[in-house]
C-alpha cells in the first residue's frame, strides 16, 4: 500500500459512521443510532458547494432578519444531508430529519460535531461490520 492511501478520507466519509444515541436527561445509552456521512463524503461536498453558491445570494439581502433566518437555513440543510439511516421506526426523510433536527438540538450539535472528526470515520473503516448496527426494516438509506 502506498504512503498515500493514509490520507484518502473519501471513501470511509461515504460509507459513514454510526452515531450512538444518549438519552438527554440522563446521558444513558438508548440503543438508537443515525448513520451519517463524513465532512469529506461526496454529499456533503456538493452541499457545501451549494452552501456557498446560496451564501452569495444571502448577501445580496438588504432585510438583515432574512439574512439571518436564510443562513440557519442553509446550515441546518447542510447538516441533514449528511444523515442517511437511523434505528427509529420511521423511514429517513428530508422531513423527519430536519424534524429531529429542529425539535432535538442535542442531536444537531452531535452531528455537527461527529461530522468533522475523520478519525470516527476510519475507525468504521477498520473495524469489521459486526459491530455496526443493522438498519431497522423500515429504514432506508438516501
Amino acid at each position: 500500500m502506498s504512503k498515500m492511501n493514509q490520507f484518502f478520507t473519501r471513501q470511509a466519509s461515504n460509507e459513514g459512521a454510526v452515531l450512538k444515541l444518549t438519552d438527554p436527561r440522563t446521558g444513558e445509552p438508548t440503543g438508537e443510532w443515525i448513520r451519517i456521512l463524513g465532512a469529506d463524503s461526496d454529499v456533503f461536498r456538493q452541499a457545501q458547494d451549494e452552501l456557498v453558491r446560496r451564501g452569495v445570494e444571502i448577501a445580496a439581502m438588504e432585510d438583515e432578519g432574512m439574512k439571518v433566518a436564510a443562513r440557519k437555513d442553509i446550515e441546518l440543510q447542510l447538516l441533514c444531508c449528511v444523515v442517511v439511516d437511523w434505528s427509529f421506526d420511521e423511514p429517513v426523510s428530508p422531513e423527519l430529519v430536519r424534524t429531529l433536527m429542529t425539535e432535538a438540538p442535542q442531536i444537531r450539535d452531535a452531528i455537527d460535531r461527529a461530522v468533522m472528526l475523520r478519525a470516527r470515520f476510519f475507525a468504521l473503516a477498520s473495524n469489521n461490520s459486526q459491530s455496526t448496527p443493522q438498519a431497522s426494516s423500515t429504514s432506508s438509506s438516501s
